[in-house]
């Protein structure tokens, strides 16, 4: 199947796990993206510009605008940082079930 559209945006929320200043790089825990048909997962985003950095620190919860650049190279190009609580999906207990993995 083709690409999706080139400059298409698309939404997705999720947890930062690390971000890398030096490569311009973000982890990012998203849960699923309905426009790419993408399941929750990892994985690694490039951010457009420094000043989003500031958004991205780890363990943050985040609702991001990304675009694919190139093939396979996917870049956020705006963060809102969430607040605790507005994610609907799991209780606060449940997320740290899975500490020390």
């Amino acid at each position: 199947p083709p690409p999706a559209a080139q400059g298409a945006s698309h939404r997705a929320e999720g947890t930062v796990d690390a971000f890398d200043a030096k490569a311009g790089t973000v982890s990012l825990s998203h849960g699923p993206i309905a426009s790419l048909k993408w399941p929750a997962m990892t994985m690694e985003f490039k951010i457009a510009n420094e000043s989003l950095q500031n958004a991205l620190k780890p363990g943050a919860m985040v609702s991001v605008e990304f675009v694919e650049r190139a093939q396979g190279e996917w870049v956020i190009t705006n963060v809102k940082p969430m607040a605790m609580g507005q994610e609907a999906s799991t209780p606060a207990p449940a997320a740290n079930a899975h500490s020390g993995h």
